[in-house]
């Protein structure tokens, strides 16, 4: 086991003030992946880094790494070249430990972050001929994230066979502890491709300048009380910032018949890869968003897009975290801490370094370790409103300013508020808000008004406002008469979307229950063709499946009888 105790006598009183300063943050390119020099330059230029503190390696590119080829070709490397600029003051022993790592005794770390860029290794595989790892299981496991094995890399250890505690886990009021405590944090800019990455990268640098707006969304999955535990705080937490909050109870992601739109936090878990909205392609997260899918191997293939970590990148996120390797729940970022961190004004490196327990471990942290979401406060951000200022997102500052007022003032002066900028910027989620409240009052009629001018917009080829679209017409598939007849329209009119194809089973579903529900509604020809379609795959999905169970229990009877 490889825990350790830390003494930690004293912490400057100028570190405990400290935000991460571009200058002592460092990046690593590989010089033979094509895109990381560029997206380092890129982070440079968005983020005042001196562009002397671009540090160029040669090191394999794959991205997985036996733990010799780490120690050679990785960690050494970067860490001579950090004490060559000064950025790191180490005693080389010029001697190795049993394990290969060479050993150096450093007396002071002046490195905010080190950034490791698309290019970079990010798995250490299993040994296998370790001399730690006598037998081997997940948890008794040398494997490891490239990053996390370098935050740990000054931490004495006997072997490699488990994580090691981190001192920086739930002491975020101490900007200073990573210091004194010799950690070496780690950041990682990857993902399937160099234009995802950039994009999300000025992305969150554009969030950070109007503060974070959008959503929260939170997907349970009641797998166990731990994780559903965090979630529960993260959406009281969110509360408390007057965001509004989608809740998803099923073990299912969101599906195609809820809104998802405007997504500016999401936490969800336990689901394999991603599906629905997260792999549309013309789906994207609000600028700036953070959050992520706890699953264990979500970042253990970053060049897949089906894999969580690549496609939260993808769909934009400004942070966001993922595990190479089992890490087990108890032993991956804790979405609550991680929320705690960032609302009390810490970076979302910072806060990823305090929410995890465990370092030399499978955890990766993904994004800006500089963004700061909640720099602009909601007072802040509806000022520029009543400048005129506003763009997409700014729909969704007249909703949390909504939701303020009706807690904290009334709801009249709250609805006031709110219908000054309907049809003044862009609407679809005012209109929406809008829409609920009266359906949930019993004001139907009042509610239809609101969703004939949800109707009126433009649908777009935007996932995240077709959601809205989708959400809508699902409410109003479960009513009657004048709102059925609406809700009918709306589902004809949502056949015009770019989606995929499971997205068309939810809109037939809505088009149907409407059908039973009032007879003399029919569907148009357009819809009865979706219909049958829909009707086909489900009988075809039914027939493979059973195909698959028969061949299943005849290879069984087979193998029981050899």
């Amino acid at each position: 086991m490889k825990f350790f105790i830390v003494a930690i006598f004293c912490v400057l009183a100028a570190d405990v003030l400290a935000l991460v300063n571009p200058e002592k943050v460092y990046l690593v390119v590989n010089d033979n992946d094509p895109d990381s020099m560029s997206i380092a330059q890129t982070y440079c230029r968005l983020r005042d880094v001196p562009m002397e503190n671009i540090l160029v390696f040669s090191m394999p590119s794959s991205g997985f790494v036996s733990r010799k080829t780490y120690f050679e070709q990785v960690e050494s490397p970067i860490i001579r070249k950090l004490i060559k600029k000064g950025a790191i003051k180490a005693i080389d022993t010029e001697s190795k430990d049993a394990f290969g790592r060479e050993i150096f005794i450093p007396s002071e770390i002046n490195v905010d972050f080190l950034i490791l860029c698309k290019g970079v290794p990010w798995q250490l595989v299993r040994s296998q001929q370790s001399p730690s790892v006598k037998k081997y299981s997940m948890q008794n496991t040398d494997a490891a994230s490239v990053d996390s094995e370098l935050s740990a890399c000054f931490i004495p250890q006997k072997n490699f066979d488990f994580a090691c505690k981190n001192p920086l886990f739930k002491n975020y009021k101490n900007d200073g502890l990573f210091k004194a405590a010799q950690i070496l944090r780690v950041a990682r800019l990857d993902g399937v491709s160099k234009s995802e990455i950039i994009s999300a990268l000025r992305r969150t640098v554009d969030a950070e300048r109007n503060g974070l707006r959008g959503r929260v969304y939170i997907d349970q999955s009641k797998y166990s009380p731990l994780g559903d535990k965090w979630l529960e705080k993260v959406k009281l937490l969110m509360s408390e910032q007057y965001f509004d909050v989608s809740e998803n109870p099923d073990r299912a992601l969101f599906s195609y018949s809820e809104r998802f739109d405007g997504v500016a936090v999401y936490f969800g878990w336990y689901t394999y890869g991603a599906y629905g909205y997260f792999k549309e392609k013309n789906m994207s997260f609000a600028d700036g968003a953070i959050g992520w899918h706890i699953y264990s191997f979500s970042a253990s293939q970053m060049r897949n897009p089906v894999f969580w970590s690549p496609t939260f990148v993808r769909l934009g996120a400004g942070a966001t975290v993922g595990n190479v390797h089992e890490p087990f729940l108890s032993m991956t970022h804790h979405a609550d801490l991680f929320i705690e961190a960032l609302l009390d004004g810490k970076t979302a490196g910072e806060a990823a370094y305090a929410s995890i327990p465990v370092l030399s471990w499978q955890n990766v942290f993904f994004g800006d370790p500089m963004y700061r979401p909640f720099l602009v406060s909601l007072e802040e951000q509806v000022e520029s409103l009543e400048k005129g200022k506003f763009d997409k997102y700014s729909q969704y500052v007249v909703v949390r300013q909504m939701n303020k007022l009706m807690k904290t003032s009334s709801r009249s002066e709250a609805e006031a508020f709110a219908k000054r900028f309907i049809g003044n910027l862009p609407d679809d989620a005012i209109l929406f808000k809008f829409f609920e409240m009266r359906l949930k009052d019993g004001n139907l009629p009042d509610a239809l008004k609101y969703a004939n001018m949800i109707f009126e917009r433009d649908i777009s080829e935007d996932a995240s406002r077709i959601s809205i679209f989708m959400g809508t017409a699902c409410l109003l598939s479960f009513r009657k008469g004048e709102a059925a007849v609406l809700g009918m329209k709306f589902c004809e009119r949502l056949l015009d979307a770019d989606m995929d194809s499971d997205f068309g089973r939810h809109i037939a579903a809505s088009a149907r229950r409407i059908s039973q529900i009032n007879p003399g509604i029919l569907p148009s020809e357009r819809m009865k063709n979706l219909f049958e379609k829909v009707d086909r795959q489900i009988a075809e999905e039914k027939a493979a499946a059973e195909k698959r169970a028969a061949e299943k229990k005849a290879s069984e009877k087979k193998s029981n009888k050899s």
